[in-house]
């Protein structure tokens, strides 16, 4: 099953980061997360991220948007759509951070 995604305003990410238990990852240029794969249900919230990576291929994002992912899914994330970089949030357990894969990196 593919991941979901849901567009959400850009003002979202100003109220997320105030609620206990958020975690984020930061991207710039063209750097990547690391596809992975969770065994349950993650909901994500990406911010200026360029791509959502599955298995079936890459997937454009809007500037601001909601993703839901089954649970063993994978997923990664790629590209920025601006020049002060990209963010991906989550409140899930399992890890407090992403892998960051820089340009040009094996994997990216």
């Amino acid at each position: 099953m593919e991941p979901t995604v849901i567009r959400i305003p850009k003002w979202s990410s100003r109220v997320l980061g105030l609620i206990p238990g958020w975690h984020e990852s930061r991207l710039t240029g063209d750097s990547a997360i690391a596809r992975h794969a969770h065994s349950f249900l993650a909901v994500y919230f990406a911010f200026g991220v360029r791509f959502l990576q599955t298995t079936t291929g890459q997937r454009g994002l809007p500037i601001a948007s909601m993703v839901i992912v089954p649970a063993g899914a994978l997923h990664g994330w790629k590209g920025t759509t601006n020049s002060d970089g990209a963010t991906v949030g989550h409140f899930h357990r399992g890890h407090p951070a992403h892998a960051i894969i820089q340009p040009n990196a094996k994997g990216a």
